[in-house]
């Protein structure tokens, strides 16, 4: 029943159960059970994989499945919100979500934290107020640090079916490709 706040502006872990193992100069945490918000942690490893580096690496592997929801609101309260430039904030979401994610985060310099990980939706729904609703949503979004990206992801727009493509350009904007059908109304 512990809680393991990894990182500043980083979504905390509770309700945490692991085995802890120091050899030599390593620290590896083998995560068996714990909670981020209503997702439930699969599996997660956290190592340091060399605790007298002049620079000592934070790393952090892990699944969570989780309400879609609560996916987006760990996006929003850690620093990948900043990245993207606060895209999700206003995001509403239902349905399920297994996410991946691939933590490399320097100890002394948190900024320069390394993200890599993916979002698999079933059947959700997202609301924002700036985008037109989805509905029965079916995709897998990938993110980095710096980038979205999502390929053939079904969902029903418009009164209609389509498969979309997103990803993030060189600039920083967005680009959305989307084909499918929507009702004349």
């Amino acid at each position: 029943e512990g809680v393991l706040d990894y990182a500043d502006g980083w979504p905390k872990i509770d309700d945490i159960q692991l085995d802890m193992l120091f050899h030599g100069d390593r620290m590896d945490l083998n995560v068996t059970q714990g909670r981020i918000y209503g997702g439930q942690i699969v599996r997660a490893k956290v190592d340091i994989p060399a605790l007298d580096a002049d620079h000592p690496i934070l790393e952090i592997q892990g699944e969570v499945q989780a309400p879609a929801g609560d996916a987006i609101k760990y996006v929003n309260t850690s620093p990948i919100s900043e990245t993207i430039d606060h895209f999700t904030d206003n995001m509403q979401a239902s349905g399920n979500c297994k996410v991946l994610l691939d933590l490399r985060i320097p100890i002394d310099n948190p900024e320069a934290t390394r993200v890599r990980g993916s979002c698999q939706v079933s059947n959700g729904n997202i609301t924002d107020p700036d985008l037109p609703t989805l509905g029965h949503v079916n995709g897998k979004l990938e993110f980095t640090e710096s980038s979205l990206r999502a390929q053939n992801v079904s969902a029903d727009i418009y009164g209609g079916s389509g498969i979309f493509n997103l990803e993030t350009g060189r600039d920083g904007t967005l680009r959305v490709l989307a084909r499918g059908r929507i009702t004349a109304e």
